[in-house]
């Protein structure tokens, strides 16, 4: 567990600073993800992100937080849902606006702290956290889902990074015959840590879909409220 002091370094500083700024912002796809590898994962990311928001009624009021530049948010969109990007960087935001411009159906965006959410009990139908969780120290990540539990009526849909890749495994092999550097796993979880998380904050694990088996560090993780 982090002290105080190193729990408002990662994340009140580091995590929630740093995307106040608008240059960083308006630069972050294009730094991100603009390669075969980063479009390769956006798609692959959308197809399952897609599966497990599958079952929502059309007209279901669903949040993307943190939305970001509103890389997920279209699919919100797209397929008919009350769309709702949330983040506490409104440069952040600014973005994901102008990638809605000019089209019919637009998400609503607001501005708020992932552990004080401004919705009331179970006032929303489903909840989508994307590449976040990882950036936050376990205490951050436990009053994240029990702000998920508190709004959320069906589902919420997160991403989680792992260790049960080759990548993963290949670089800490190499750290302990003293090849490479110490691997620290970070926010990184695995299926105890996944479980023990989403027991403290009341959440059951529906699902765990691996991004790419054994390739990709990620899991879309359903849980239910």
């Amino acid at each position: 567990m982090p002290t105080d002091l190193e729990r408002d370094k990662i994340y009140n500083v580091e995590i929630k600073q740093k995307y106040k700024d608008t240059g960083v912002a308006e630069s972050y796809d294009s730094q991100r993800y603009r390669d075969t590898q980063g479009e390769l994962n956006t798609l692959l990311l959308r197809q399952c992100l897609g599966a497990a928001l599958y079952g929502l009624d059309g007209n279901s009021v669903v949040l993307d937080a943190p939305c970001g530049t509103g890389r997920f948010t279209d699919l919100l969109a797209d397929r008919g849902f009350n769309a709702l990007g949330g983040d506490i960087s409104r440069e952040m935001m600014i973005t994901a606006r102008g990638k809605f411009d000019g089209r019919a159906e637009k998400p609503s965006f607001m501005q708020f702290d992932l552990e004080r959410m401004p919705f009331k009990n179970k006032s929303i139908s489903a909840v989508m956290n994307i590449r976040f969780m990882v950036h936050v120290p376990e205490e951050v990540r436990v009053n994240i889902l029990k702000e998920f539990k508190r709004v959320v009526r069906n589902r919420a849909v997160v991403c989680y990074y792992h260790t049960y890749y080759l990548t993963y495994v290949l670089r800490t092999i190499r750290s302990f015959i003293g090849l490479g550097k110490k691997r620290n796993p970070g926010g990184r979880v695995g299926f105890g840590q996944l479980a023990s998380e989403a027991a403290q904050a009341g959440m059951k694990i529906r699902k765990i879909s691996p991004l790419m088996l054994g390739v990709s560090g990620n899991w879309i993780v359903e849980m239910e409220p």
